[in-house]
């Protein structure tokens, strides 16, 4: 035993301390005593647990384990009131004796502070605690009048404007201390431990709770045994109206001295945030490089809005790409919530269709030309032609008479998948061409000049590109002249086609205007 003034260890049965002469307490063993009645209490609770409510096994299991861990603790005050020293001193409480706190029964020589954090390791001041904040009971006497649950919900909103989600709950907080008003338990000693934890009186709320600790269960099991349910919680407009409804255990509601109404509650939807519709794609920028068939693109915003650091651009495809062809552009970064909350806005859309109409292209397919490029190189050829005999090494041997335009082959590459040349234009003028030597070399003979253009491109303002720096005759006719030169050309269009465009194994292409056929 334990020496309460100097705390010096004696020999059990000691009736004085040896080292100060203090008169030791036998008594210590009967302070305890009482905790067999509140553990005997506790017991009754638990067995009220046990039938209270045959729905809901695995919440009556979990009380009765609850409420066993109690009878636990303060059966376990006897073994350390044994090896603790007595205090006869209040603790930071107030309380004045541990078995009074325990059970009502005042102990004859006070109890050991140990005692009061001994419960508390026991479980059962967590265990109040955790059941509605322990108690803050600002409650004196009973009220007896009903209540009802709509009086006690909370409805919570939360997101935008037409996207809003709600929550319905009790306020648990208020609820448990009207019912614990009506089953008249008193604390006027308490503090409220939320508003002031400095200054609250734990070791009396400690107390309240151990007392009480039968009614706490009660509430605990009643508070629940009641349900919210919500017509709607998502989808929500400001200004829509929902209704809450409850489900509740009337079994459980019986334990508590309160009469509960469960009529439905009615909330108008409010505080969602007001968002107004944007296209992210009012200020895109849409650059397309390249040349038709292999185009590519990519695009960027000048929008000034905060909500752009979040948004890049992305094509699908970005590349290989050709006139006429239709590309999906595609916002990244979108959030609906956070936009939402954070910008008040919401997208209009996060994709579109682009279409390239207006980029540089080589011509691919095989159809008639614009007369715009027809009659560019038109001009181009008939120039070329003329300058053609009135080269220094011809024009003194013959001479062409009657220069005019025939028509063109055009030939389009089998493949569009290639960096090798995309078209073929061959357009032909005819002359009559005759010998200027003596003797003459050749009878006068019609004559068709096909000349090569490659790659010929439409640009993006409908203008065309024609490469004129490579341009030459094609073909060679049996017209000599001089010592070993020849006419170039066809003397037959028959010939031209079958040379020029038949026998080309990568290219297809036809006869068009006077050629055509």
């Amino acid at each position: 035993m334990i020496c309460p003034k100097c705390s010096q260890v004696m020999p059990d049965g000691s009736k004085f301390c040896q080292a100060c002469g203090a008169k030791l307490i036998e008594d210590v063993v009967e302070t305890v005593q009482p905790a067999e009645d509140v553990t005997e209490e506790a017991t009754e609770s638990t067995d009220t647990a046990e039938t209270e409510d045959e729905q809901d096994e695995g919440e009556k299991s979990r009380i009765v384990e609850e409420t066993a861990g109690a009878e636990q603790a303060l059966a376990g005050a006897r073994t350390m009131t044994e090896s603790a020293p007595v205090m006869t001193q209040t603790a930071t409480s107030g309380v004045k004796t541990a078995a009074g706190a325990a059970g009502g029964a005042v102990a004859k020589s006070g109890a050991p502070l140990p005692l009061i954090f001994g419960l508390i390791g026991g479980g059962v001041f967590l265990l109040a605690a955790a059941i509605t904040l322990v108690i803050v009971f600002v409650i004196n006497g009973k009220s007896g009048e009903a209540i009802q649950l709509s009086d006690y919900t909370k409805v919570d909103f939360d997101g935008t404007d037409g996207d809003g989600k709600a929550r319905a709950y009790l306020d648990v907080k208020e609820l448990s201390i009207r019912f614990a008003k009506d089953m008249g338990i008193d604390t006027s000693l308490v503090r409220d431990v939320e508003n002031n934890p400095e200054d609250a009186d734990y070791g009396a709320i400690f107390k309240e709770g151990i007392e009480n600790f039968g009614e706490l269960m009660d509430i605990y099991s009643a508070i629940s045994g009641i349900k919210l349910e919500l017509d709607k919680d998502s989808g929500l407009k400001n200004g829509d109206t929902i209704h809450v409804s409850y489900k509740i255990n009337e079994k459980r509601i019986d334990k508590v001295k309160t009469k509960v109404l469960g009529d439905t509650k009615t909330v108008t939807v409010s505080g969602l945030t007001e968002v107004k519709a944007v296209d992210p794609f009012d200020h895109l920028n849409v650059h397309v490089d390249g040349v038709s068939p292999k185009a590519y693109i990519y695009c960027d915003s000048d929008s000034q809005d905060d909500w752009m650091e979040y948004i890049s651009f992305t094509a699908e495809p970005t590349d290989g790409l050709k006139q006429g062809d239709t590309v999906k552009i595609i916002a990244n970064g979108y959030d609906e919530e956070m936009f939402g909350e954070k910008y008040g806005v919401k997208f209009s859309r996060t994709e579109m269709d682009y279409k390239l109409d207006n980029v540089d292209s080589y011509v691919i397919e095989n159809a008639a030309l614009e007369q715009g490029a027809v009659d560019k190189m038109k001009s181009a050829t008939e120039e070329y032609v003329r300058q053609y005999f009135d080269d220094a090494n011809r024009e003194k041997q013959i001479k062409a008479t009657d220069i005019k335009y025939v028509g063109y082959y055009l030939l389009t590459n089998k493949k569009t998948d290639t960096w090798d040349i995309y078209n073929k234009v061959y357009l032909v003028y005819s002359a009559s061409v005759s010998s200027l030597e003596k003797p003459k070399g050749f009878k006068t003979k019609t004559v068709y000049f096909p000349v090569e253009y490659d790659d010929v491109k439409r640009l993006a303002d409908g203008s065309y590109e024609i490469e004129t720096a490579y341009r030459r005759i094609l073909g060679s006719t049996d017209l000599q002249f001089g010592y070993w030169q020849m006419v170039d050309g066809y003397t037959s269009t028959d010939v031209m086609y079958d040379e020029l465009v038949t026998a080309d194994d990568e290219y297809q292409g036809a006869g068009y205007e006077g050629l055509a056929g």
